[in-house]
């Protein structure tokens, strides 16, 4: 038997897979009444919801004006490039060493963004691209580390949608990358699943920012 959900856990969830992944929203304060009426419950478990997103630097709590959703810079966009990628060629070496890549659940989600019609909306390719690095994250088996990963999420799903929406990065070009860490994994070769990783991150990134840089970790 499931516990309910309390109304704070469900003005949080809604929060960061709806309000927080909504480009339009970028630069504007939430409403928490539009939000509470959405969730279906009073102001209190969404003021409670946005005391922890705020903790999580996902919205900034303005003195007598609320929580507003800032822009993601530049820098900030590359420190989260930077992030994913220490978790995910981590997870990757991980379990090419441990044989737990989840090909499965990889080919699954590739497959899903390879077939979605190109009608349907940015939000549902960028989910689906935000589920593949996830599964293979997941697979490592580190909660700690799973857990920092899912503090991105809502910050990955934005900016994929960005990119696809704002800066015209083509959906084949995502896939092709994807189809990349995936033959590398699936033979078995770390270092190229490093490698490709890497090169997706970081075409991304320049997509995003218009400033290139080589793909790996960076220091500063």
């Amino acid at each position: 038997m499931h516990t309910p959900r309390s109304g704070r856990e469900r003005a949080y969830e809604y929060l960061r897979t709806s309000v927080l992944t909504d480009p339009g929203l970028v630069g504007t304060f939430i409403n928490e009444q539009d939000v509470a009426a959405a969730v279906g419950v009073s102001r209190t478990p969404v003021r409670e919801a946005l005391l922890r997103l705020a903790a999580e630097d996902l919205v900034e709590l303005r003195p007598n004006r609320g929580a507003y959703l800032a822009p993601v810079s530049p820098e900030q966009t590359r420190q989260i490039m930077q992030a994913r990628g220490v978790i995910e060629t981590w997870a990757a070496r991980h379990c090419v060493g441990t044989g737990t890549v989840p090909l499965p659940a990889l080919e699954e989600h590739l497959a899903a963004q390879e077939s979605l019609p190109s009608h349907e909306p940015d939000e549902e390719f960028a989910r689906i691209d935000a589920e593949f690095h996830v599964a293979l994250v997941r697979a490592a088996g580190n909660p700690l580390l799973e857990r920092m990963y899912d503090a991105l999420h809502a910050r990955h799903v934005l900016l994929g949608i960005t990119a696809a929406r704002r800066h015209g990065l083509p959906r084949a070009t995502v896939v092709t990358e994807h189809r990349a860490i995936l033959a590398a994994l699936d033979a078995g070769d770390a270092d190229a699943a490093e490698e490709a990783i890497w090169q997706h991150l970081a075409e991304t990134e320049r997509v995003l920012t218009g400033v290139g840089r080589p793909p790996g970790p960076v220091g500063g």
